[in-house]
């Protein structure tokens, strides 16, 4: 659906090397994350780790959550009349109706409903929505129709838009004037926080889909149930964290590093991924010379250590892809 077809997540960098470097590369923190201790409200506190609860999956089940969204989602209306008919990947179930697909990840339960009529679909353009009231919205279908959902873990995270590129052609097919863009959809995403900590990484979001107008025209959601709290341990300070990554790339070839991003929270593999348990990290976002891209690399919080979690990229990935 959106964000976009597994382009953002999580990169391990692989050096390949014809030959021994002769200097290392320097490495520099951006003044922000050089200061920066998003974990001083827990100092000294321990901080628990949650099991999660292993999702179950059955076909009954997921038949049964899709007659419910056909019956009582507002996106959906069009279908009371109808029925989904049901395909099967190794990873998902998905019902299917005129232009609406629901999916259920047999990992996790992660589910994504779309009405693929109005999604990735710049309709007669409206007078700009507020952001206000689209969270409003958002909150209030969230509210209505993921009601397994604590809305006190639920928090407004931002407001992403598509866009289309639309200009005049020529005979020939050919661009002959301005190109305009105009809104396709707003996708307003919601975080999971527990406690005082944030869920960071592709898991535990939401997104609700609004057409260019403000229909809301679907949704997705991964959210993992929790268990009760397992290892508590006070984590180590950002200073420890941003010492482990200087040791762990001092002797990196290249022209330099310049680390410019850093979070703190719990990590949430995305929706494909059977999770045991939900702890602390933090992940720092650098990169490796003038050209490359941002490398998000992940250090466990208690002990400083660098973890390497699957990349799945974003919740609705499938789906934009068909």
């Amino acid at each position: 659906m959106t964000q976009p077809a597994r382009t953002l997540g999580l990169v391990t960098v692989l050096l390949l090397c014809g030959a021994v470097p002769l200097t290392s590369a320097e490495i520099r923190f951006a003044d922000a994350v050089r200061v920066a201790a998003p974990e001083r409200p827990l100092a000294g506190k321990p901080v628990p780790s949650f099991g999660v609860v292993p999702f179950r999956f059955t076909g009954a089940a997921a038949s049964s959550r899709a007659e419910n969204v056909a019956r009582t989602n507002p996106v959906a209306a069009s279908l009371r009349a109808q029925k989904f008919e049901s395909a099967e990947t190794d990873e998902d179930v998905i019902f299917s109706a005129g232009p609406f697909e629901f999916w259920v990840c047999k990992a996790t339960g992660s589910e994504i409903l779309l009405n693929l009529d109005r999604y990735a679909e710049a309709e007669q353009q409206q007078e700009p929505i507020e952001d206000g009231i689209l969270v409003r919205r958002a909150t209030e279908y969230v509210r209505s129709q993921l009601t397994d959902i604590d809305s006190r873990e639920v928090r407004f995270l931002k407001i992403k838009r598509q866009m289309d590129s639309a200009a005049p052609v020529d005979a020939r097919g050919q661009s002959s004037g301005e190109i305009k863009e105009r809104v396709a959809n707003h996708i307003v995403i919601f975080e999971r926080v527990i406690g005082q900590i944030p869920v960071v990484g592709p898991g535990e979001k939401i997104r609700v889909y609004f057409a260019s107008n403000g229909d809301a025209i679907g949704h997705s959601k991964i959210w993992r149930q929790l268990g009760k709290a397992a290892l508590r341990r006070p984590v180590l300070p950002a200073e420890a964290v941003r010492a482990a990554f200087a040791a762990a790339h001092e002797k990196d070839p290249g022209p330099g590093i310049y680390v410019d991003r850093i979070y703190f929270g719990y990590y949430a593999a995305g929706r494909y991924t059977r999770q045991v348990t939900l702890s602390p990290v933090y992940i720092l976002g650098y990169t490796y010379g003038p050209y490359s891209k941002r490398v998000l690399e992940i250090f466990d919080a208690y002990t400083g250590k660098v973890l390497q979690p699957t990349d799945e990229g974003p919740a609705d990935t499938k789906v934009a892809n068909q």
